[in-house]
């Protein structure tokens, strides 16, 4: 367990944190939302749909790919700063 860490290297993990966020919302969003407007279009059952529903589904793939790619991005900046690696002799 690492006790003493530098503002740098918070910084950095905020930053990678926040960077795997963003980059989770949008992937997200970039299947949710073409899939969505797809079955609108083709299916009369889905048309029939309240928005709410609509929006959970979007939210139903959006909400992990964030928690999923924002949980990657913190653990490759921790494998990258914070492992020792013991070299083979």
């Amino acid at each position: 367990m690492k006790v003493f860490v530098s503002e740098e290297e918070l910084q950095g993990l905020h930053q990678a944190t926040v960077r795997g966020a963003i980059e989770g919302v949008v992937g997200g969003l970039a299947i949710a939302l073409p899939a969505s407007y797809y079955a609108h279009r083709t299916f009369p059952a889905y048309r029939a749909l309240p928005p709410q529903a609509k929006a959970f589904g979007v939210i139903l793939v959006v909400g992990p790919l964030f928690a999923i790619q924002t949980e990657r991005r913190t653990v490759q900046f921790d494998e990258a700063h914070n492992w020792y690696v013991i070299p083979s002799s």
